[in-house]
Order: C-alpha cells, then sequence, then structure tokens
C-alpha cells in the first residue's frame, strides 16, 4: 500500500524561504512527508470549549542517517494552509507535481497548443483548470512553473508577462 505524501511548509528560524499568513512574512522550508492531524489533550465531555485550539498540524518526514544506520523519523509542526498533496505525476523535467501547482500542459502530442492551469483534487479525482476543466490523465505535465499556494500572484505575473 502506497502512503498518501503531502508538501507543507514548516515555520524555522532558520528558514530562507517565506510564506505569507495573514499578510505577515512567515520564514521556514517546504518539506515532503506524511500529514497527521494530532489532538494535544483529551477533551473534557462536560467542557464546552472549542476542540480547534486543541489540535496540532504535523508533517513527517525522513530524516537522515549515516551509513547502516536506520532513518529517523522527524515530526514538524506546519501551517496548515500550506498543505498540499502530492500526486503521482511529473512535469518534463521530472519535477512532482502537487494539488495547486500552475502548470505548462498540452492535450495532444505535438505539444503545439500550450496552456497554463492549475492542478485541482475535485471528488477525489486530479484535474488541470485552465479556463475549463480537463482530467489529469488527459493532459502531458511540460513543466512546474510554481503553487498557488506559495505563491498568490503567480496567475496574475504570468498573465502580466504574455501581454
Amino acid at each position: 500500500m502506497q502512503e498518501i505524501k503531502y508538501r507543507a511548509f514548516i515555520p524555522t528560524r532558520m528558514g530562507r524561504q517565506t510564506f505569507n499568513l495573514n499578510n505577515k512574512k512567515v520564514y521556514g522550508v517546504w518539506a515532503d512527508g506524511v500529514y497527521f492531524k494530532h489532538m494535544k489533550t483529551m477533551p473534557n465531555p462536560f467542557d464546552n470549549c472549542e476542540l480547534n485550539n486543541n489540535v496540532e498540524h504535523l508533517l513527517i518526514v525522513d530524516g537522515t542517517a549515516d551509513w547502516n544506520l536506520p532513518i529517523p523519523i522527524e515530526m514538524h509542526t506546519i501551517i496548515e494552509e500550506s498543505l498540499c498533496l502530492i500526486t503521482p505525476y511529473h512535469d518534463k523535467l521530472n519535477n512532482v507535481i502537487v494539488v495547486n501547482d500552475v502548470v505548462q500542459i498540452c492535450c495532444t502530442d505535438d505539444e503545439q497548443n500550450i496552456n497554463i492551469g492549475v492542478v485541482k483534487l475535485i471528488n477525489n479525482r486530479l484535474w488541470v483548470d485552465y479556463g475549463k476543466l480537463i482530467d489529469a490523465n488527459s493532459v502531458c505535465f511540460l513543466k512546474r512553473l510554481g503553487n498557488i499556494v506559495a505563491n498568490p500572484t503567480l496567475i496574475k505575473d504570468l498573465n502580466k508577462s504574455k501581454q
């Protein structure tokens, strides 16, 4: 059974990348791993407090190890809004395609009609939205241009550069 992997933003002090959270820059790194929603404490059935403050969103990633040693795992708290599902698709440069990625696609083998679209997950199926929805299985992914979660203005910037 294949595990479902995600890409998410891990806030760290030493991070070189930024993520905009509520119009504030947060420094950290993007990482791939397994998503886990962890309840910090058991809720009190007699208390009517909110359960949202009791949940921690974690990404479990493979650690690093020396030769012939088992690889430890590391758990990191993530920014929940950054969570994106990793798809089984790759572009022509072998970059992994992730949900919410902006990609260059073509719908035929001759690569003449190139479009720019966003990878979306709708009803547990992968689609590419380039003005109309098309099944991700029927396109050729040419190039991954970025992710709208990491860079919300990416599509606007690409449209400006076309003009």
